[in-house]
C-alpha cells in the first residue's frame, strides 16, 4: 500500500471545513436553545390591561346642598329604655302641649315624645316644608337662583295677616322672599314663592310639598297650603289645615341641616328689609325667643293659629352635639318657649347615646322601632 503525502495546503482546507462545521454545529445548538427559552430574539411584549382599582364612585355635584356625612343622617328615629313619654314634671309645661319631641340627632335617639305620630296642626312651621321645596328645586334648576327677581302677583297680595304687604308687580329677590318667610313669617311671601316655583300656580308647588312627604317617609303628614293658615269652607267644621306629626318633622328638619343657607334666616334675630323700587323699610324680628338668650339655637321657626296653639321647632348646637325638637299646642309663646328651654336643658345632661354603644346596636334599635311602629299601624288599620 502506497503512502498518502498530505500536503500543508490540504492541512489548512480541512481545518477551515472542521472549524466551519463546529460553528455551524454551535449556531443550530443555540438555535434550538433560544426557542426552548425564549432567547433567539427579543419577542414583542403583550398588550396588558391596567389593573381595575376599585374606587367609590364621585360625589354628584351640588349646587347648594352639603351632602351629610352623618353615621345615622336619614335613618329613622328611636326610643331607648331612658326615653321620656308625655307628661313629665321636669319638663315644664309638657303637660299643656299637644304634641312634641327632643331628639339627638347624632345619635337619632329620641329623648322626650308625646303624641310622636300623632298628626295635629303645625301653622307656620309648615315654611320649613316650604323652604325644603325651594332648596330641593333650586338643586335641579339652573336657571333659578337665589338672587331670581320674583314678579309679585295680585293673588299673594290676598292673603291673610301676617304679611310683608308685598305689592303687586314689585320685583323681590328669592333671597328677600324667604327672609320675610322665616324671619317675618310673612304670608304673602310663601304664595308668592309657591306661585314662582310653581309655574304661576300655587297649586303645583302644593303638590311638590306633598310629594317631598312621600319621599321622605313623612306618612303622617299633609299640607294644603305653603303658609299654614287654615283655609275655612262653607261651614265651621269645613276647615283645612296642614297637618304634621312631630315625628315627621323630625325628619324634615334633619335634612334641612344639609342646607346650610337655612341658618341665614333662622339664625337671624333681626334685620331690615328695603326695597329697591319705592322705597320702603320694614324692620323683621325673628320670632323665635330662644335666639341669643339659649345658647347654641340656630333655629327654626315658630308658629301660631288658633287651632294649633303656639308651635316652636327649635335646633341647639353644642360642641358638635345638635339637639332638635318641636312643641305644638301651647297656650302662650311663653310657654312654648319654657318648654323648648326645658327641653334643651334637660338633653344636654342626658350622655350622648352613641360614644357607648357600637353602630350595630344603634341599627338595632332603629329596626326595632320601625317594626314597633308598622305593628302599631296594622293595630289601628
Amino acid at each position: 500500500m502506497g503512502c498518502q503525502i498530505f500536503h500543508p495546503a490540504h492541512l489548512r482546507a480541512g481545518s477551515v471545513l472542521r472549524m466551519k462545521k463546529n460553528r455551524l454545529l454551535i449556531l443550530l445548538a443555540i438555535t434550538v436553545l433560544c426557542g426552548n427559552f425564549g432567547c433567539a430574539r427579543e419577542k414583542t411584549p403583550e398588550a396588558t390591561t391596567a389593573p381595575i382599582i376599585s374606587a367609590e364612585p364621585p360625589e354628584p355635584q351640588t349646587r347648594f346642598r352639603v351632602p351629610s356625612r352623618a353615621p345615622f343622617f336619614a335613618q329613622p328615629f328611636f326610643s331607648t329604655n331612658r326615653t321620656l313619654h308625655g307628661n313629665i314634671p321636669i319638663l315644664v309645661n309638657s303637660d299643656r302641649a299637644a304634641a312634641g319631641i327632643l331628639v339627638d340627632i347624632n345619635s337619632h335617639e329620641i329623648l322626650w315624645e308625646k303624641e310622636l305620630h300623632k298628626p295635629v296642626p303645625i301653622a307656620s312651621v309648615s315654611k320649613l316644608m316650604t323652604c325644603y321645596v325651594v332648596f330641593d328645586k333650586l338643586e335641579t334648576d339652573p336657571t333659578r337662583s337665589f338672587s331670581s327677581l320674583v314678579t309679585a302677583s295680585t293673588a299673594c297680595t290676598r292673603v291673610g295677616k301676617v304679611k310683608a304687604n308685598i305689592r303687586p308687580g314689585e320685583k323681590i329677590p328669592l333671597d328677600d322672599l324667604l327672609q320675610l318667610l322665616m324671619l317675618r313669617s310673612a304670608n304673602d311671601s310663601a304664595v308668592l314663592i309657591a306661585e314662582f316655583f310653581g309655574d304661576g300656580d300655587s297649586a303645583n308647588f302644593i303638590e311638590d310639598m306633598n310629594e317631598a312627604c312621600q319621599k321622605l317617609g313623612m306618612k303622617d303628614s299633609h299640607f294644603v297650603n305653603p303658609n299654614g293658615l287654615p283655609i275655612y269652607g262653607r261651614t265651621a267644621d269645613d276647615v283645612k289645615m296642614n297637618r304634621a306629626s312631630v315625628y315627621d318633622m323630625m325628619i324634615l328638619s334633619e335634612r334641612l341641616l344639609e342646607y346650610p343657607r337655612l341658618f341665614n334666616y333662622t339664625a337671624l334675630e333681626e334685620t331690615v328689609w328695603s326695597t329697591s323700587g319705592e322705597p320702603r323699610r320694614l324692620p323683621l324680628h325673628n320670632g323665635n325667643g330662644l335666639l341669643g338668650k339659649v345658647q347654641g339655637v340656630d333655629g327654626l321657626k315658630t308658629g301660631f293659629t288658633n287651632a294649633a296653639g303656639y308651635c316652636l321647632a327649635f335646633s341647639c348646637l353644642r360642641n358638635g352635639r345638635r339637639l332638635m325638637g318641636l312643641v305644638t299646642g301651647l297656650p302662650t309663646r311663653k310657654s312654648s318657649e319654657e318648654l323648648a328651654i326645658s327641653l334643651i336643658d334637660y338633653g344636654f345632661l342626658q350622655q350622648q347615646v352613641s360614644p357607648s354603644i357600637s353602630e350595630k346596636q344603634l341599627r338595632e334599635l332603629q329596626i326595632a322601632q320601625q317594626q314597633k311602629q308598622q305593628t302599631n299601624e296594622a293595630i289601628l288599620q
